[in-house]
């Protein structure tokens, strides 16, 4: 099953960077999937952050199209 590559961010050009490897039979199968995969947000909390600090990151995962797959390799 071809696996379908997603350059969704960039962190080298802005604060957040974002990919992802699929395999899915064709472009739209894989976008399918990674919407499915995709939380609404992810939260991250560790022992540096005290108390109620906390990073949230959300996903818009229904803007997620086949325009963001870069590479599709067989």
């Amino acid at each position: 099953m071809p696996k379908h590559y997603f350059d969704v961010g960039d962190s080298s050009r802005g604060p957040i960077g974002f990919c992802a490897m699929i395999k899915a039979k064709n472009k739209m199968a894989a976008v399918k999937r990674l919407r499915n995969l995709v939380p609404e947000y992810v939260e991250i909390k560790n022992d540096e952050l005290k108390g109620d600090e906390f990073i949230r990151v959300y996903f818009g995962w229904d803007q997620f199209t086949a325009h963001d797959i870069t590479e599709v390799e067989r």
